[in-house]
C-alpha cells in the first residue's frame, strides 16, 4: 500500500525545503564574505602577509612564506584539520611561524569558521 500525499502538503514540504535551502545558501554567503574581510584584514587574519590567493584579482599580495591559497578543500578535505591548523598550527609543526590564531585568541572559534568558508570558496 502506498501513501500519497496530498498535492497542497507536497506543495508546501518542497517550497518549505527550498527556503531552507536558500536561507543556508545566504549565510554562506555571508560567512564568506566576512571570511575574506578577515583573511585581509592586517587587525585580524593578515593571512595574504604570507600567502597569496592567485585566483582572487582584487587581493594583490607578493607573499611567498606560506603555500598560495589554492585547492583547500582538496588539501584539507576534513574542515576540522583545517580549523585545527588556524587555530594552533604549532600542534603539527613546532617550528611553524604561522602565529596561533585561536589559541592566542587573536581569532574567535567563529571568525576561524568564517576563514574556512572563504578559502573552500575559493
Amino acid at each position: 500500500m502506498k501513501f500519497l500525499l496530498p498535492s497542497a502538503l507536497t506543495f508546501f514540504l518542497v517550497f518549505s525545503c527550498n527556503l531552507v535551502i536558500a536561507e543556508n545558501d545566504q549565510l554562506l554567503i555571508a560567512s564568506q564574505k566576512k571570511g575574506k574581510a578577515l583573511v585581509v584584514s592586517v587587525a585580524k587574519g593578515n593571512c595574504i602577509a604570507c600567502h597569496s590567493i592567485p585566483s582572487e584579482s582584487d587581493i594583490v599580495s607578493l607573499a611567498n612564506i606560506g603555500p598560495p591559497f589554492l585547492n583547500l578543500k582538496a588539501r584539507f578535505p576534513n574542515k576540522a584539520d583545517l580549523e585545527k591548523k588556524i587555530w594552533d598550527p604549532t600542534f603539527s609543526n613546532p617550528n611553524t611561524i604561522m602565529p596561533p590564531f585561536g589559541k592566542h585568541k587573536i581569532l574567535t572559534i567563529t571568525e576561524i569558521h568564517q576563514i574556512i568558508d572563504y578559502l573552500y570558496s575559493l
